[in-house]
């Protein structure tokens, strides 16, 4: 189980969670707009995207790999689901990303 975290500059655009059955939200999700609720489909809905010189809609998942910094809270699968949501809570209330998702 993980709670990942993506960064730009000094600023946290998404954080979230993934249970120990969701491997592919860990790992490829956000880089892509196949998902609900994806860090490429928010960053492509966000105006404030047009002001960054190297954003491209279509390169989004790239962008993401280049240019966020990512930080992964991993956690025993043998935890039960409580702690994961207390964590993901916690952050959220402290950095407040960007995209705070559902």
């Amino acid at each position: 189980m993980a709670v990942y975290c993506f960064g730009f500059g000094d600023e946290w655009l998404k954080i979230g969670k993934a249970g120990p059955k969701s491997g592919p939200r860990f790992t490829s999700h956000h880089y892509n707009t196949s998902a609900p609720s994806t860090l490429a489909k928010s960053l492509i809905a966000d105006s404030r995207m047009g002001s960054v010189a190297d954003f491209r809609p279509e390169r989004a998942g790239d962008w993401i790999r280049q240019r966020t910094h990512r930080v992964n809270l991993l956690l025993p699968s043998r935890r039960d689901g409580t702690l994961l949501a207390l964590l993901e809570a916690f952050l959220h209330a402290r950095f407040k990303p960007r995209y705070e998702g559902h």
